[in-house]
Parts: structure tokens; sequence; C-alpha cells
């Protein structure tokens, strides 16, 4: 296409040594995966993406439990009550259940660093390949509401990736369950995940996370990237869409995005597992938000629930239609330097075409809404648009809502799909679809 700038393929950079290397000091010629150490004993270690073969003929070397029953004699821990880490929701600490050393946390840290050498080799090996479990800080804070309920704030910096955008905060809203109540304690909740919309943060989300987390459920909310306490300036949305555009090394628009949800999801479910439901995760957004949340729910069997607002749309219709302008004006900068690269006067449907192809390839076609929505069935599915909205137009999802009601209903579950457009809206979230989207969690993750 005229005026696209031209991709040079160009080798990839060498990039660091292994972590493994300094420890096997060699590597198969064959296979550079497998790393092998010949002495004092045979140790061979096989890798591949984020699996792992450790072979050795000496089991010692993979049994750590002795050492850390030493440990724990060490810093006088051996007689303490196992906890998770990070500590439940309403979990309190008191010095009963404190640890009465005196020795430094460092210390005690250090003793299960350096144990083996190539435990130590491989750590950073296994927060690559399981990214969104690495907690870079944690704040909890309380609130005690009219009612004399306490609400739960939870505060934490997930690292998601390498680079500045990698660090995702996330905060997690719930309310907290009074000690004496067992019961409650030891019931799973139901999480709703909210996404904000363009150039908000996830505190433009509080007073809506704070009503769902009253209504019995974790509320959980994330900056998007280039949005809230990850945007370094107030053009840094805009200025990464641009770049995007023009060397395609990120994907901030929708699938960057998709990939902190997945990332949120292994957090939660690995994490949170002693107060939240992994089966029951549901996800809504707004706009941006909500074209997240469908795109997520469609990858993502772990979100049990959607209800996206005034997201869900047809790229390709609007483009084949005329239809893209109001889109388009919701992020102008990227398709203006597009139409500048491209030597056009105005953005046209070629330009809308190559900027999609480009920031978010596949949109106009597989991940269309044709393939992406009946692809969330059987699990509940509430598109919630306003009628007149000219960013998200109604007319260009007919197919794929007709396509959808038929995948519910040759599944037998055609309760758990269903087409809102509110009449006389356009791109705004009413009270009324708060409400449905309140009401289809409730119903879906929360009845039975």
């Amino acid at each position: 296409m005229s005026g696209l700038p031209a991709a040079t393929p160009a080798p990839p950079p060498a990039g660091p040594p292994s972590p493994l290397a300094p420890l096997l000091k060699s590597t198969s010629r064959a296979d550079p995966s497998l790393f092998l150490r010949t002495s004092p004993s045979p140790f061979y270690i096989l890798v591949y993406v984020d699996d792992m073969i450790l072979i050795t003929a000496d089991s010692a070397e993979l049994e750590h439990g002795h050492y850390l029953q030493q440990v724990l004699e060490r810093f006088d821990m051996a007689r303490g009550t196992p906890q998770v880490t990070p500590l439940p929701v309403g979990h309190h600490l008191t010095p009963l259940t404190s640890p009465s050393s005196s020795h430094p946390y460092a210390e005690l840290i250090g003793s299960l660093i350096i144990h083996t050498d190539y435990a130590t080799c491989l750590s950073p090996l296994l927060l690559a390949a399981a990214p969104g479990f690495l907690e870079a800080s944690w704040q909890e804070s309380s609130q005690i509401l009219p009612d004399g309920r306490t609400l739960l704030y939870q505060d934490v910096e997930l690292v998601t990736e390498e680079g500045e955008q990698g660090r995702m905060p996330v905060t997690l809203v719930s309310l907290l369950i009074p000690e004496n109540n067992e019961q409650q304690h030891q019931q799973k909740r139901a999480a709703v995940i909210l996404l904000h919309s363009t150039n908000k943060s996830k505190e433009a989300l509080l007073e809506k996370q704070k009503e769902i987390a009253c209504l019995g459920f974790v509320a959980i909310t994330c900056d998007n990237r280039y949005h809230g306490a990850r945007a370094s300036s107030p053009s840094a949305y805009s200025d990464a869409l641009v770049k995007a555009w023009r060397t395609g090394q990120e994907m901030p628009f929708l699938f960057d995005p998709v990939w902190d949800v997945l990332r949120l999801l292994d957090y939660l479910t690995a994490a949170h597992t002693d107060i939240i439901d992994c089966s029951r995760i549901g996800i809504t957004g707004v706009s941006l938000g909500g074209m997240v949340a469908w795109l997520a729910a469609m990858v993502d069997p772990r979100i049990a629930a959607a209800a996206p607002m005034i997201g869900v749309q047809c790229f390709k219709w609007a483009v084949d239609n005329n239809c893209f302008h109001a889109r388009v004006a919701s992020i102008p900068h990227a398709f203006n330097a597009a139409a500048a690269d491209m030597g056009k006067s105005e953005v046209d449907a070629q330009v809308v075409t190559a900027v999609w192809n480009r920031i978010t390839p596949g949109l106009l076609h597989q991940f269309g809404p044709r393939n992406s929505l009946p692809a969330i069935c059987p699990r509940p599915l509430l598109i919630l648009n306003g009628e007149s909205d000219p960013r998200c137009p109604v007319e260009g999802l007919r197919e794929a809502v007709r396509r959808t009601e038929e995948a519910y209903s040759r599944a037998r579950v055609p309760h758990r799909f269903e087409f809102y457009a509110e009449r006389g809206v356009g791109h705004e979230v009413t009270d009324a679809m708060w409400d449905k989207t309140i009401t289809w969690m409730q119903t879906h993750l929360l009845a039975g």
C-alpha cells in the first residue's frame, strides 16, 4: 500500500546471556535450549517457552524439604501456621501469629534464594515464563461505611512483562467479613473486573467498584496502558498509538490491554484462590474497556460472564459503509499520522484499513464480532450499546448478533445471551446499562 511505512527485516538482537549460563557453563550445540553441567554430577535442564524438564541422577539436588525445615527452625517459624501470600482478604496479623525471631527479613529471604545455584539462576526464567505473578508493591486500607460494614481496599502493582508499561496498577475492593462469622469466612466469592474508557483511569470506576463490592463480589479495576498511573504525560496514549502505527512494535489499542487482562487472571487464579471462586470471574468495561472485555472473554474461558458496554462494534462494516468517522475522532492522532505518511490530505477508508491492520491485525476479519461473539458461547454474554451510538453503530452488528443468538440456541442456553440497544442513547453509559450489567453478574455469578 502506497505510503505505508516499510518494515525492513532485521536480525534479532543477541540479548543478554541466559541466566543459566553461569551455572551450567555449556549448552548443547544441537539445541540451545538444553543446558548441562557435567560435574560434580550430571545435571540437565531443558527449557521450552514456559515448560522445563530437570534431569539428574542425584535426587537430593531436587529435594529441599530438609533444608527448608532447617530454615523454619532457624527463624522460629517451624510451629507457625502456613499461610498463602498475599494474605487473604480480612486477615489480620497479630503478635501471636507473627514470628518472634529478630532475624532480618532479608536474611530469611536470602536463605531461601542461595540454597542452590540452579534455583537462583532459574528465578528470572520462572518470572519471565509466568509474568503477572510478580507483585512490585502491595498496600491495604479500609473504609467504614455508614451502615457499619467495612470495605477493604488492596492496591497491587503487577509486573506483566518487561518495560515501563509492564507495571500494571490493580485495585481490589471487597467487603471485610467479621472474624467471628466463620461460615462466611469459608465461602469464596465471585469477582468482577471493571475496565475504564479512553483517557480515564481505574479511579473513574471507583464508585461502581464499591457498589459491586457491597453486593458480595470482589471488584477489581486496573489502569489501561498509557492511562492513569501508566501515563507519563497527557499525550502518552495518543503518542503510543502513533508509535504503534509507525513501528508496529506495540499494540496498545486493544491487544496489549487484553494481554494485561490475561495476566491479571493468572494473578487472581494463583494468588487469591483463598477468597475468589476462580470459576466465577466476570468482566465488564466502558467503551475502550468494553472492547477489551469483549476480546478478553473471547480468548480466555476463565472469564465466566461478560457484559461489555458501548464497546462492541464491527470495524469492517464501519469501513465498508463509510461509518468510521466517529471512531476515528476518538483517537485521531494515529489516523492523522497515517494519512500524512501515506501522502493523503484526509483520513479515508484506505487509511483506516491500514491503521487497523497495523495496530490491531485481524480486527477487520477473524477477530471481528461475527466470529468472536459466538466464540464466547456458552458463557453468559450481555452486550450493551446505545441505539444511536455513532462509534458502535448497531446496524453493523446485526449479522454478528444473529450468529451469536444461533450459537447460544444450538447450545441450548439462549437465556445466556442478550443484546441491549438503549433507545435514544449515543456513545454514553446510562444508569439503565449499569443496572442491567450488575443484575447480569448477580444472576450468572451469584445465583446458586
